[in-house]
């Protein structure tokens, strides 16, 4: 038979149709590039994509690689105050610290210009940190959604690879057919890659979020050293610098509640720059954490299971389910905050 044995897929009216219109040279030509096509398909399905220096699992384990999704996941849209509504806190008292720097450039210190200068470039400081733990808790929800969509793809890639199979359309004599095995492995691979990658950036924005607290405090330090020579008093029991030095400096009692809100604001100002350091440092853990789990999950998964697990695809199937079910949960609660802190933003 020309197009092969009785052992393979059998043609369509539509192929013996066009097959019939053709003289017996341009059959010849048609099954050699149609032959020369499904071998390079079908070598393309064992090409190893891996990443260079990247070990490839044998063998999958999406309970482990859920477990540290769901770390994430209740980290960054758990209860407590996220990057956010830090940084909100942190541009409020923006806005307080831009009036002290007003005060003090028209006061009569010594050393005006110079700490007026230096009150400038805290603002400055300020308004990037708190550009940075917007874009942490940003990253943080994009994440979120990836390991959700990267989730729900190999759902849907395991469960199709069970389907019972139908009818063969003319298609399938171009595709090569995966085990449910191979479909499980490398679902289980590209979401261990995402979640990597994942894990690189937020670790990469935390630090940058870290490195511009720091920069804020050592400049609040700066700016405590020019008081104390200008002999503002400073209430050194709570550390409240900037609120001293309105205190001092802002009493315009012509407007006294914008005094007494700025006053609060410059209060609480070294307060919430403390809480966000905490904040950071404490995610960077977590994230480094997580990052050693990956490690070690792919060292595991990366050698033969000698254990013998053998887990049963109708597990994987309900632990991705599990897996997604509290990712969209996060989701919720992570859009609900964001909404809950943008009407208390506005304010």
């Amino acid at each position: 038979m020309l197009w092969g044995n009785s052992g393979t897929n059998s043609l369509t009216s539509n192929h013996v149709k066009v097959a019939k219109a053709l003289n017996t040279e341009e059959i010849i030509v048609l099954q050699e590039l149609l032959c020369s096509h499904i071998l390079r398909s079908q070598t393309l399905t064992t090409v190893d994509t891996t990443p260079v220096g990247e070990t490839n699992a044998l063998w999958a384990d999406f309970s482990s690689l859920t477990d540290v999704q769901k770390s994430l996941s209740d980290y960054f849209a758990g209860e407590g105050p996220g990057a956010s509504e830090l940084a909100i806190k942190i541009a409020k008292a923006e806005l307080a610290t831009s009036d002290l720097v007003v005060a003090v450039r028209f006061s009569t210190l010594r050393m005006a210009d110079e700490l007026a200068d230096s009150l400038t470039t805290f603002v400055h400081d300020a308004s990037d940190a708190g550009d940075s733990l917007q874009d942490l808790d940003a990253k943080a929800m994009g994440a979120i959604d990836s390991i959700l969509n990267v989730n729900i793809w190999a759902l849907k890639a395991i469960e199709e690879a069970q389907a019972p199979v139908g009818v063969l359309s003319a298609l399938s004599l171009w595709k090569s057919k995966k085990t449910t095995e191979e479909i499980v492995n490398e679902n289980f691979n590209e979401a261990m890659r995402t979640q990597d990658k994942i894990l690189s950036r937020l670790i990469t924005q935390a630090k940058a979020s870290q490195g511009d607290l720091k920069r804020m405090k050592e400049r609040l330090q700066a700016i405590r050293d020019l008081a104390t020579k200008e002999n503002i008093h400073i209430n050194v029991e709570h550390g409240e610098l900037l609120s001293s030095m309105w205190t001092a400096l802002g009493s315009n009692k012509q407007d006294l509640q914008r005094y007494q809100t700025n006053l609060e604001l410059l209060v609480n100002l070294e307060k919430f720059t403390d809480v966000a350091k905490t904040h950071i440092a404490q995610a960077l853990t977590n994230l480094k954490t997580m990052q050693a789990q990956m490690k070690d999950l792919r060292a595991r998964v990366s050698q033969p299971d000698i254990a013998g697990t053998n887990i049963p695809v109708n597990v994987h199937v309900r632990t991705i389910m599990d897996g997604i079910q509290r990712m969209k949960e996060g989701r919720i609660r992570a859009r609900a905050r964001e909404s809950d802190i943008r009407t208390v933003g506005a304010y």
